[in-house]
């Protein structure tokens, strides 16, 4: 079973947690057992830990040393045989410090800690993570899989990702969605990760261009462009970019289209 601490309502995390007898309270007219009790025999992940409230903590805490519970209203000592599994995105050392969490509930839960860092710091992650998600949403939204064009992994790939694997999960839920062809392009992205991303490798296909035309993207078109006497299509495959992202490109640099040598 599985419980975010995060959402227990202050006036029933207790109930939630611990169940109640009935007649405990009005309205309990009959007994329910809380979450320690329904997962009696089995593991019971706590998410957010640390947002447990400071007068359950020590409620919890008498849970993992006794290995019982007592309802709501009860006097009856139940013993539940339950493993627990935790996770946080806080500093518990740091919030026990401040006294925001109990020293010895820190203690009993250090048992065995795994640190997962976060996902800019796991770049290798971030394409088979998104190849996930892209799979996932496109059998929820019924459409055809795309792939992910090599300019939109670059961008995945250099945004910092501050809600890790959260919002890189949202980020493809959006771009599956407004994906349009056969590849997910920059313009699919939202603009914190398409305009905040740090710089990408060049390509093998941008390396090829004059060395005078590295120094911006509009540059490098414009010398594609010039060695392929204007033809969009020819440079886009030189750019190693779908024709659509290299027209919103010109566009978006104000070059204009024609098929025949740009007159600066």
């Amino acid at each position: 079973m599985a419980l975010d601490c995060s959402s227990l309502p202050p006036t029933l995390a207790e109930d939630q947690l611990f169940g109640h007898d009935k007649g405990a309270f009005s309205g309990a007219d009959r007994e329910k057992p809380g979450y320690f009790e329904a997962a009696d025999g089995g593991t019971l992940f706590l998410d957010e830990i640390g947002e447990l409230l400071p007068e359950l903590q020590v409620k919890f805490l008498r849970v993992l040393e006794e290995g019982a519970i007592v309802r709501v209203g009860s006097r009856t000592v139940r013993p539940v045989d339950v493993r627990f599994v935790a996770a946080t995105n806080r500093d518990l050392v740091a919030e026990a410090e401040k006294g925001l969490f109990r020293v010895d509930l820190l203690h009993r839960l250090d048992a065995l800690v795994v640190e997962v860092p976060p996902l800019r710091q796991r770049p290798s992650e971030i394409e088979p993570l998104a190849e996930l998600f892209v799979a996932r949403f496109s059998r929820m939204l019924e459409k055809d899989e795309p792939g992910i064009a090599p300019e939109t992994l670059a961008l995945l790939r250099g945004y910092e990702w501050p809600g890790n694997v959260r919002e890189l999960r949202n980020v493809i839920e959006r771009a599956v969605t407004l994906c349009q062809g056969p590849l997910l392009l920059p313009e699919d992205l939202p603009a914190k990760v398409s305009g905040a991303a740090r710089a990408a490798p060049l390509t093998r296909a941008e390396s090829r261009l004059d060395a005078s035309a590295a120094g911006s993207e509009r540059e490098r078109i414009i010398a594609a462009l010039e060695a392929c006497a204007w033809n969009q299509t020819q440079a886009a495959a030189r750019l190693d970019m779908p024709l659509r992202t290299l027209v919103n490109r010109l566009d978006k640099y104000q070059v204009p289209r024609p098929r025949k040598k740009h007159q600066t």
